[in-house]
């Protein structure tokens, strides 16, 4: 049934992608391979247990390789792909079939696309036997005249030809073996090892034919050998007229004759060779290692430099000199390559993904270096590629200046940097390395040379690398997952979990970078990119906790940091330019007077001659010359592309946690509540609560404990429809010893002001409300209480209901006087609070909160408003005076309700026997009353506007205006 469907959706997608018409030779060949193809190519499948098994396959292969560290790996990284919660795509599609289908696709990169990996092969493997000469001799047995012996030539003058007295001792060895075994084969298991390979050696008939004055000269230029010695040769000639010589005649001048007869002499090709090995990291005859040496001199250098050698044509001071410094240089790249393959040696976890980024890509360039040396070898031998190349330890010297700067720059990286601590601390040595290669290179463009630019902006780039994949995790993914080190600039606290109310501010640590040793700031690393990349990243992990697993949650396509910086700095494969031109080369003279030129035409001729070299594949013509690549600036590219990487990520990401803080967290709903409940806006919620808290008041009935409170608060809620406060739990707090001992006992507004309002806000919003700004907002709401407290007496209370107590007009006159006087102050301060201060500061914290669009913002704006309200409404601690005594005034509106209660108030029918004296009693407690508002009153009027002239705050004088009106 699904061959035919098969065969005709091959046969249309062949005339769909071909054109060809049907039937024709051409289709016919098409169809027959694409049937081909599907019947015997192979294809990836789904079927998990099959998958997993291949894996589990592969892991068991490594193991019997004794390779179990790539099995666990293979099991790590296996797991890592499968995690849920690393999604690939779409969140909408299945992630575990795409999983699955990426796993079955790796399988699927096998070179040999028939072989089974379930099933092992039946084919039998051959043991391997160690081939013998045993053998040997039984396929090919030695006969045949090619093996017969000479006759004319006895064994006696035989072994006379041999030039050697190892072959002549062989040579009578196998002549006795062979008198002894005659010419019968023989079985090889009844001979010793010793006496078999004599055996079959002296069947073998050797061609000893050779010069040996030529095999003599070349065994005279081997100065490696133990019995080298090249002795001075005075020649007849003058010495000024023979320039090889002009070393011998100085020598007898300096030295004596002993001392120059001690020395043994090599060809400036050897020297040049020794100083290439030296360089490479290897001993010589030259330049020795510090192990070897017979004196007891304690050196940590590993070579050392003999002097008992020397260059004819150089004197042995400056040979010497010379030879310091290459001596010098070997042994810092010596110590350059042994730190860091002790860095490689280590695991990941000691110095860091960054640190170990940037030790490879100095290999690299040290291998780079080794193969640039081994070319110069060739160039400087006996038989060298160009004939007019010049050997001289000068211009090796001048040639190879400028590659050995650049590594002695990356020696004093390492070795000032924080790489001897004994426990370095990975996010140091990443911070370092990438500010100080910044750094370098940007000095390296100052100056001009091109090439230290290349090689150190090369660093620069593959050190970034892995730093740049651990920003990718963070920036888009909100994870630190792959910082096993702890190098990046953002650590995870986990004493804070992801439910704590501080989990925003708390849960993530930024560590600043310390750039103090640089000159010039990396922008990485600045303040300003630190803070954005520190947001993005919490705003991506907190936006996934926010967000159930139905909802799906999208980005914008990621900029990686990797291809951002490939606008800037593309991928070098190479620490150097060019191998063929690998220093800085300064402008040749042209004017060069014809003298110079013949006396030092070293000076004047480049050891590399400037070269085009053609292109392989297009065949145009590629300029060697670095300078037609130079760039912009590096330091403006550079920020650009970190503008680039961040600027759109940060963005999005804050515009995103901004809409799912008001959406899915209810932001604007929880503001409102707290608005309802602690500044008495929104609603007349707490009118409600306030109305039925003073009718118990009024009635003696107990209101203090907790039960009553969260009663009324309850009955409050229910009656207004603020069903978010619900939530809501009150208390009373311990009063104040302080504030215990100046009130008055009859008081109970006093007690007011310690109601604690305990609104829960809910995860997330809690992390950007704090909780404990609710303390700010139980001030307020403590004295607006006792404010709504002091109106309630003043306006409801305190009426003239029926004849007075007492018959004293002008008491009860006096009485009303300062009843008017009191409501006046109170009404000044609760439309000041209320009207000036809150409604104003919140519909403008509100306005704000909707118009921003960064979610550290928005607890920034709180807790501004917080202090700014809490300020204004006198409650911190510089005005705790004047707030001392507006609620002193407070008091007295107590103690006025109760004089009223007392003697201006009396029920009908009801006589006072003692009227005299309560009218003289009235008179005096109002006396005493209103005496005692004017002072407080007129200390606040003062105060404030003194406060106000002095620190500019209008509000204030607008206050104490207000105030003094009355």
């Amino acid at each position: 049934m699904t061959s035919l469907p098969l065969a005709s959706y091959s046969q249309q997608l062949v005339s769909l992608l071909t054109g060809f018409e049907e039937n024709s030779d051409s289709w016919k060949k098409c169809v027959n391979k694409t049937k081909t193809k599907l019947a015997q190519h192979r294809f990836t499948s789904t079927d998990e247990y099959n998958i997993d098994t291949r894996y589990k396959n592969i892991q068991e292969k490594f193991s019997i390789k004794n390779r179990e560290r790539l099995g666990q790996l293979l099991e790590k990284y296996k797991a890592e792909l499968l995690d849920e919660s690393r999604p690939i795509g779409s969140c909408i599609s299945n992630q575990r079939i795409l999983k699955y289908d990426m796993l079955a696709l790796i399988l699927a990169c096998s070179p040999s696309l028939a072989y089974n990996y379930q099933e092992p092969s039946s084919i039998p493997q051959p043991e391997k036997k160690e081939l013998t000469w045993a053998d040997i001799i039984a396929e090919d047995p030695l006969e045949g005249d090619h093996w017969a012996q000479n006759e004319d030539l006895s064994s006696d003058e035989l072994i006379e030809e041999y030039d050697s007295d190892e072959l002549r001792d062989k040579a009578k060895e196998s002549k006795k073996l062979k008198l002894k075994l005659g010419r019968r084969r023989i079985d090889p298991p009844a001979l010793t090892a010793e006496e078999e390979d004599a055996y079959y050696a002296s069947l073998i008939k050797i061609d000893d034919r050779a010069d040996p004055d030529t095999l003599e000269d070349m065994e005279s230029l081997q100065y490696w050998r133990d019995d080298y010695y090249s002795p001075m040769e005075i020649s007849g000639v003058s010495s000024m007229q023979d320039p090889s010589q002009l070393s011998e005649s100085l020598s007898h001048y300096n030295y004596g004759e002993y001392c120059t007869e001690s020395l043994e002499y090599l060809d400036e090709a050897d020297m040049v060779r020794e100083v290439l090995f030296l360089l490479k990291g290897y001993k010589g005859v030259v330049f020795k290692e510090t192990s070897e040496r017979e004196d007891e001199q304690i050196s940590s250098d590993k070579f050392y430099v003999d002097p008992s050698y020397t260059v004819r044509h150089l004197s042995h001071r400056l040979l010497t000199t010379f030879l310091g410094e290459f001596c010098e240089t070997g042994n810092l790249l010596a110590d350059l390559r042994q730190c860091i393959y002790s860095i490689l040696e280590k695991p990941s976890n000691i110095y860091g993904q960054t640190c170990q980024a940037f030790s490879t890509a100095v290999i690299n360039g040290l291998n780079e270096f080794e193969n640039i040396l081994s070319d110069l070898e060739a160039k400087c031998s006996y038989i060298a590629y160009e004939k007019d190349l010049s050997i001289s330890l000068l211009q090796i010297k001048q040639t190879l200046s400028e590659p050995i700067q650049r590594f002695k720059t990356i020696h004093s990286i390492l070795f000032n940097g924080p790489f001897k601590d004994q426990f370095p601390v990975p996010r140091e040595l990443a911070t370092y390395l990438i500010s100080t290669l910044y750094d370098v290179s940007i000095h390296s463009q100052l100056a001009g040379k091109t090439h230290s630019l290349h090689s150190f902006s090369y660093l620069f780039r593959q050190t970034l690398v892995p730093y740049g994949q651990l920003m990718d995790d963070w920036i888009f993914y909100g994870t630190l997952r792959g910082d096993v080190a702890r190098e990046f600039f953002v650590t995870r606290i986990m004493s804070v979990k992801e439910t704590s109310l501080s989990f925003w501010s708390e849960g993530f640590r930024l560590h600043l970078a310390d750039q103090e040793h640089t000159s010039f700031s990396c922008p990485l690393f600045e303040e300003n990119m630190l803070a954005r990349v520190f947001f993005t990243g919490k705003a991506e992990c907190f936006i996934s906790r926010i967000l159930s697993r139905n909802e799906c949650y999208e980005m914008e396509e990621h900029t990686f940091f990797e291809t951002a910086l490939n606008t800037i700095l593309p991928f070098k494969h190479e620490f150097f330019f060019n191998t063929t031109s690998i220093v800085e080369e300064a402008p040749v003279p042209t004017n060069v007077d014809p003298f110079s030129k013949a006396v030092f035409p070293l000076a004047f001729e480049p050891y590399f001659k400037k070269t085009r070299v053609k292109h392989q594949d297009v065949g145009q013509e590629i300029s060697s010359d670095p300078a037609d690549e130079k760039g912009s600036l590096l330091d403006r590219d550079f920020a650009y592309c970190l503008e680039t990487y961040i600027g759109s990520s940060y963005e999005q990401s804050a515009g995103s946690l901004n809409v799912i803080l008001h959406k899915n967290g209810k932001m604007d709903q929880h503001l409102k509540c707290i608005g309802s409940i602690y500044l008495m806006l929104e609603d007349n919620m707490m009118d409600i609560f306030c109305e039925a808290l003073f009718l118990q008041m009024d009635h003696k009935q107990a209101w203090h404990d907790k039960r009553s409170l969260n009663k009324i608060f309850s009955d409050a809620v229910n009656a207004s429809g603020r069903q978010g406060a619900k939530s809501t739990l009150l208390y009373m707090k311990k009063p104040d010893k302080e504030d215990e001992t100046s009130v008055y006992l009859d008081d109970q507004s006093y007690y007011l002001g310690y109601i604690v309002f305990n609104y829960m806000i809910p995860w997330p919003i809690n992390n950007f409300i704090r909780q404990a700004s609710l303390a700010e907002y139980n001030k307020i709401t403590g004295l607006l209480l006792r404010i709504k407290r002091a109106k309630y007496i003043l306006e409801q209370k305190t009426l003239f209901q029926g004849r007075s107590r007492v018959e004293a007009l002008t008491s009860t006159m006096r009485f009303y006087a300062l009843r008017m006087r009191m409501m006046w102050f109170v009404n000044v301060f609760w439309g000041y609070i209320m009207t000036t201060i809150l409604h104003s500061e919140t519909r403008k914290l509100q306005n704000n909160i909707s118009l921003t669009a960064d979610a550290d913002e928005i607890t920034l704006l709180h807790d501004q408003y917080v202090g700014r309200i809490v300020d204004r409404c006198l409650l911190n601690d510089k005005s705790k005076p004047i707030k001392k005594a507006m609620v002193h005034i407070l008091s007295l509106v107590e103690r006025l309700f109760i004089l009223s209660e007392t003697y201006v108030k009396a029920p009908l029918g009801e006589e006072d026997p003692n009227k005299e004296t309560s009218a003289k009693a009235f008179a005096n407690k109002i006396a005493l009353v209103e005496k005692d508002f004017n002072r407080t009153n007129e200390f606040i009027t003062t105060s404030l506007g003194i406060l106000g002239k002095k620190g500019g705050f209008s509000w204030f004088v607008e206050l104490a205006a207000s105030l003094s009106a009355q």
